[in-house]
C-alpha cells in the first residue's frame, strides 16, 4: 500500500514538472484569478504528501495524504460602492490518507498539520470583514479558522508538524478540520499595537460537534451544544533589529470537560505567548534569517499539555542562486500532564527540519524529516524517525 502510493505522487510529481519544461520563469499559474471580473479574486492551493515512519514509533509505513483549498475574495468596494468590505470563501477538500501518520509514529503532538481522521469536503470559511478606518476597528463575521487571526506566527507556516501553526495547550481551538462561526474584532489603537477578540461557536471540545460542516444557525445555542470558545490576544510589532513582533493571549471555553481523575471540570483556560524576530537579513537580496517562540499553558486536570515551548529558525534564500528556496529547523517540547489518570510517564519532544525546493513560482517541493523522542510519553513506544515531503501547487 505505502510503496504504491509513493509511486502515485512521484507520477503526479514527474507529469507536473514534464508539463512546465517549456514554461519560463515569469509564466502564471493563476488559472482562475486571471479570467474574474473586477474586485474578485479566485486562487487555489494543493498539497499532496506522503510520510512514512521508518524507524521505531508504533510500526513502520507509510502513506499519502492530500489537501485542495479554493478562495474567492470579493471586495465590495469595487463591486457594491461598500467601502473596506470583503466577503470571503473558502472551498476545502481533504483526504486522510492510509497510514504514515500519527497513528504509526504514536506521536501526541501531530506530525502533519494536513492529517485528518475523515473525508472531508466544505465550506471552510465563510466570513464577511469590513474595516472602520476612523476608529481603526476591523470586525469579521462568519465561519472562520481561529487559527488565522489568533498565536499563528506566520514564520513556522513551512513546518508540518501541528505544533508549529499552534500550541497544543489551546485543545479546544476551532481550527482545521473543524472552524465555527464566529464574532471577530481587532482595534489597532496605533500602527505597532492591536488588541484581538474572538467569541467562537466551542460545540466540538466538550461535546463533540464536528463545526467544520456546522452551520450558523446553532452558533449561540441549539439541543447538541450551548458552548462558547472566547480567545484574545494583544499583538506588538517593531520595526528596530530588522523588525520583530510579540503576541500574548488567553482563552477560555465554557464547556463541562472531564478530568483525569474521573471528576467534571466546568470551563477550561489556557495562556499563549508567540515571539518572532529577523536576525539578520541582507540588504541587497531577498536573504534572511527568523526566530520564532511558541510557548502555551492550560490546566493539566483536563489537557494532555500542562507546558508548550516551540523554538524554530527559517532561513530564505540559503545560496544567493536560490533565492526562493528555505531551509527550517523546528524543536517543539511538550510537558505532558503529570495528573496520575493521565497516563504519561515521560515527555514529547519532536525536531521537524525540511528544506523547500522552488521548482516554479507556484511550484514548491519541501522534503522533511521529523524526529519525535518519547511519543505521546509512552515509555513502551521508541523514539520515531519520519521521513516524508510535500508537493505545494498554487494555481
Amino acid at each position: 500500500m505505502a510503496t504504491n502510493n509513493t509511486a502515485n505522487v512521484l507520477l503526479l510529481f514527474i507529469t507536473i514538472m514534464a508539463s512546465q519544461a517549456h514554461a519560463s520563469d515569469d509564466d502564471s499559474w493563476s488559472l482562475l484569478s486571471d479570467h474574474t471580473p473586477e474586485g474578485v479574486e479566485i486562487a487555489g492551493e494543493w498539497i499532496g504528501e506522503y510520510t512514512g515512519v521508518v524507524s521505531g514509533g508504533v510500526r513502520s509505513n507509510g502513506g499519502v495524504r492530500q489537501l485542495l483549498t479554493i478562495d474567492a475574495a470579493h471586495d465590495l468596494e469595487a463591486i457594491f460602492g461598500l467601502e473596506r468590505t470583503q466577503v470571503f470563501a473558502q472551498l476545502l477538500h481533504a483526504e486522510p490518507g492510509d497510514d504514515g501518520g500519527s497513528a504509526d509514529a504514536g506521536d501526541l503532538q501531530g506530525l502533519s498539520n494536513i492529517e485528518i481522521d475523515r473525508s472531508l469536503t466544505a465550506i471552510y470559511e465563510l466570513w464577511i470583514e469590513h474595516e472602520l478606518e476612523d476608529a481603526n476597528l476591523r470586525i469579521k463575521l462568519g465561519k472562520v479558522d481561529a487559527n488565522s487571526e489568533f498565536d499563528a506566527l506566520d514564520m513556522l507556516d513551512g513546518f508540518s508538524n501541528s505544533s508549529a501553526g499552534f500550541s497544543p495547550t489551546i485543545f479546544a481551538l476551532p481550527t482545521f478540520p473543524d472552524p465555527s462561526f464566529s464574532v471577530n474584532l481587532f482595534w489597532s489603537p496605533t500602527d505597532a499595537v492591536t488588541l484581538g477578540y474572538g467569541l467562537y461557536d466551542g460545540a466540538l471540545a466538550a461535546d463533540g460537534v464536528l463545526t467544520g460542516s456546522r452551520g450558523p444557525s446553532s452558533f449561540f445555542d441549539d439541543d447538541r451544544s450551548n458552548d462558547w470558545f472566547h480567545i484574545a490576544q494583544v499583538d506588538i510589532d517593531w520595526d528596530h533589529h530588522h523588525g520583530g513582533g510579540l503576541a500574548l493571549g488567553g482563552w477560555h471555553h465554557t464547556g463541562t470537560f472531564v478530568r483525569f481523575d474521573g471528576g467534571t471540570e466546568d470551563d477550561a483556560s489556557g495562556l499563549f505567548a508567540t515571539i518572532h524576530q529577523t536576525l539578520w537579513r541582507d540588504t541587497d537580496s531577498e536573504r534572511s534569517v527568523e526566530l520564532g517562540l511558541q510557548y502555551g499553558w492550560s490546566d493539566p486536570d483536563i489537557s494532555e499539555v500542562e507546558h508548550h515551548i516551540g523554538l524554530g529558525c527559517v532561513m530564505h534564500a540559503p545560496f544567493t542562486s536560490r533565492e526562493n528556496d528555505e531551509i527550517g529547523v523546528y524543536c517543539t517540547w511538550s510537558d505532558l500532564s503529570d495528573e496520575p489518570g493521565a497516563g504519561f510517564d515521560e515527555n514529547e519532544t519532536a525536531i521537524d527540519a525540511y528544506y523547500a525546493i522552488a521548482l516554479h513560482q507556484s511550484a514548491t517541493l519541501r522534503p522533511e524529516v521529523q524526529y519525535i523522542f518519547n511519543p505521546s510519553g509512552d515509555p513502551m513506544i521508541n523514539d520515531a524517525l519520519v521521513l516524508g515531503f510535500r508537493l505545494e501547487l498554487g494555481f
